[in-house]
């Protein structure tokens, strides 16, 4: 028992201490509360958006019908848009929609924190 516990030291002191490996650990913990902060301020500000279109639209549909007017358009028309978004956004897996945000639209961009703290933000919101 004490030679499992003696190798079990080793191996900790080798994948953690050595090199100061253990400093790799701290900063994707600090990333990750970086990406997690930001991208759920991001969620809540198009979540809010978009729950005030729904709703909107759902309460008001049959008295904004019987006007007529641009304003039923309009609202039919962002209704329409955030059910295709909340479609796509919950249909696809989020690995997928990280590939899609770093290496399609923005490919270009070399701050990948950024990237990340988008399409959490994005999946976050639907």
């Amino acid at each position: 028992m004490n030679e499992w516990f003696a190798r079990l030291a080793d191996q900790f002191r080798l994948n953690f201490i050595t090199g100061d490996r253990w400093t790799w650990l701290l900063e994707g913990f600090k990333m990750t509360l970086i990406i997690t902060f930001f991208a759920t301020l991001i969620g809540i500000a198009i979540g809010v958006v978009i729950a005030t279109v729904r709703s909107s639209y759902d309460k008001n549909k049959e008295s904004m019908q019987k006007k007529g007017g641009i304003g039923y358009r309009l609202l039919s028309i962002l209704n329409s848009i955030c059910g295709l978004y909340l479609t796509v956004i919950r249909g696809t897996p989020v690995v997928v929609q990280l590939l899609i945000m770093y290496f399609i639209i923005f490919a270009s961009s070399t701050n990948s924190t950024l990237v990340a703290i988008m399409s959490f933000g994005i999946n976050s919101g639907a």
